[in-house]
């Protein structure tokens, strides 16, 4: 099954939502150090670590109902968000496969 794009989902009336995450190194309890996430709009890109983060992508079908995936990156692979977006829409498309909803 070839998973569908977010363009795919938009042109057959379905609502898409993107968000990637990046980790970011927290210095607010120093000495220790955390990592945290944040949406890129929330923080300086400059500044995100370059392994890790997570993808999240809500689609809301036409009836109103949402559903939702995560794709996570690995801590040692490098962030890539089209890698992302394709995990997590291919198990949205399962989900509404699930669902019986119809993509097209």
């Amino acid at each position: 099954m070839q998973v569908m794009s977010v363009q795919d989902l938009r042109d057959n009336g379905f609502s898409v939502r993107v968000t990637h995450h990046r980790r970011y190194r927290s210095y607010d309890k120093l000495p220790k150090v955390e990592l945290v996430y944040h949406a890129n709009h929330e923080a300086d890109v400059r500044f995100a670590l370059p392994h890790g983060g997570m993808t999240v992508v809500e689609v809301t079908a036409p009836d109103g109902v949402t559903y939702s995936s995560v794709a996570k990156c690995s801590d040692k692979d490098p962030f890539n968000k089209r890698l992302g977006v394709k995990i997590a829409l291919g198990r949205i498309q399962s989900m509404l496969a699930n669902a019986n909803v119809s993509v097209v």
